[in-house]
C-alpha cells in the first residue's frame, strides 16, 4: 500500500463529503456555532483546491504571443501550398474534418480562383485573434498582385497545443464575381 494513490477525481468528492459530515457535525454543537463562518470558508476552501486540478485547460487564458506564432507558421504552410499547388503542404495541419471537405480538387479551385481573381500573395500580416466556441480564430491581412485592397484571411484553429485547421476564409470582394 506504500506507493498506492487514488485518482485525484476520487479523492477529491470523498474529501468534501468528509468536510461536510465534519461541518454538520459542528453545527449541533452550540458552543461551536460562533465558529461557522470559519468552517463554511474552510470546507470552501477544501473544496476550491480539490477540484482545481479538474478546471479544463480552456479555462487558461489564451497567450497572445503564442498565438501569432502557432497561427502564423500554419498560415504560412497553407500559403506556400497554394502557391506551389502543393496539396499535402496545404492540408498539412488541417483536421480530419476539414481534409475531407478540403480535397484535393477543391484545393485545385481554389488556387485557380485565387490566381485568378487575386494574382499572386504579396504579404501576409497577422492582425489578431478571436476567441470563440473553443476555437481560435486567427485574422490576417493579405496584399496580392491584382488586388489593391487588403483580402482578409481567418484561420480558424482549435487544440492549441498541436495547432489543427477547422476553418479556412479568404474574404475579397474579386471573389464574389
Amino acid at each position: 500500500m506504500n506507493g498506492f494513490r487514488l485518482p485525484p477525481e476520487w479523492c477529491a468528492p470523498r474529501l468534501a463529503v468528509s468536510l461536510f459530515s465534519w461541518y454538520k457535525a459542528g453545527q449541533q454543537d452550540e458552543k461551536k456555532l460562533m465558529h461557522q463562518p470559519i468552517g463554511i470558508f474552510t470546507v470552501l476552501t477544501f473544496v476550491l483546491i480539490a477540484f482545481s486540478n479538474a478546471l479544463p485547460a480552456s479555462a487558461d487564458r489564451l497567450d497572445a504571443k503564442n498565438v501569432k506564432t502557432q497561427s502564423s507558421l500554419v498560415l504560412e504552410g497553407v500559403i506556400r501550398g497554394i502557391s506551389e499547388g502543393d496539396y499535402d503542404l496545404y492540408s498539412k495541419n488541417f483536421s480530419q474534418a476539414m481534409k475531407a471537405a478540403q480535397t484535393r480538387e477543391v484545393f485545385l479551385e481554389l488556387q485557380r480562383s485565387l490566381q485568378k481573381n487575386l494574382g499572386k500573395f504579396k504579404s501576409v500580416e497577422y492582425v489578431g485573434f478571436l476567441n470563440q466556441y473553443n476555437n481560435v480564430i486567427a485574422i490576417f491581412k493579405a496584399r496580392f498582385t491584382k488586388e489593391q485592397d487588403d483580402i482578409e484571411i481567418r484561420v480558424v484553429l482549435e487544440d492549441r497545443d498541436i495547432p489543427k485547421v477547422t476553418g479556412l476564409w479568404f474574404d475579397a470582394p474579386a471573389l464574389n464575381k
